[in-house]
């Protein structure tokens, strides 16, 4: 059992800030790299709009009824959706196929994590995996990359992947977790009782 708990811990941190704003602002820049402008623009503010619902969520639930939505879910549910879809829409293979339904199984495996051993219901982490799959779906339904040649993809990929360890390593200085946001809805609620 002691195996299995330590498994979802790991899990769990690839649904963490500090595995996905890096992975974003990667994915952000690879697409530019590849001109996908547009296509990089969307992404930004998929991303934005995802964090954005689920921090709204967050407060204004823990602050009334002491529910929280499961942040990891939900931006990995977003993040690992779109990387997904883009490595299948950009260069369409078996491969990338297959990188996206393994992909999807790091998604079930950190909704699970969430549940299992992170102090989430399973249903804050449906309402997170809901937030997630909804502004993925508003990315794909926006995106129109180009498939891109293969030496284009990688060093695009290599830029992408350099770019998510520096802002991994900047964030690692400090940044707001669960435990702040809880923090700010109880403060929020002691100030609406008055």
């Amino acid at each position: 059992m002691m195996a299995l708990t330590e498994f979802f811990w790991s899990v769990t941190r690839f649904g963490g800030a500090h595995a996905i704003i890096p992975g974003c602002v990667g994915v952000f820049v690879g697409l530019w790299r590849l001109d996908e402008k547009t296509c990089a623009r969307d992404f930004v503010f998929a991303t934005i709009l995802c964090f954005a619902c689920i921090l709204a969520a967050k407060v204004t639930l823990l602050t009334g009824f002491d529910f929280s939505p499961s942040g990891h879910t939900a931006m990995s549910t977003f993040f690992y959706a779109a990387v997904g879809y883009l490595a299948a829409a950009l260069r369409p293979s078996l491969f990338s196929v297959l990188l996206a339904l393994g992909l999807w199984l790091v998604i079930l495996l950190i909704a699970v994590s969430r549940f299992t051993v992170a102090g989430h219901t399973r249903l804050e982490t449906l309402a997170g995996f809901l937030v997630g799959l909804a502004a993925f779906e508003f990315f794909r339904r926006r995106m129109r990359p180009r498939p891109a040649a293969p030496a284009d993809l990688l060093s695009a990929a290599l830029l992408a992947l350099i770019v998510a360890i520096i802002v991994n390593r900047l964030m690692s200085l400090g940044f707001v977790d669960e435990d702040d946001i809880r923090a700010f809805a109880q403060w929020l609620r002691w100030e609406i009782a008055g």
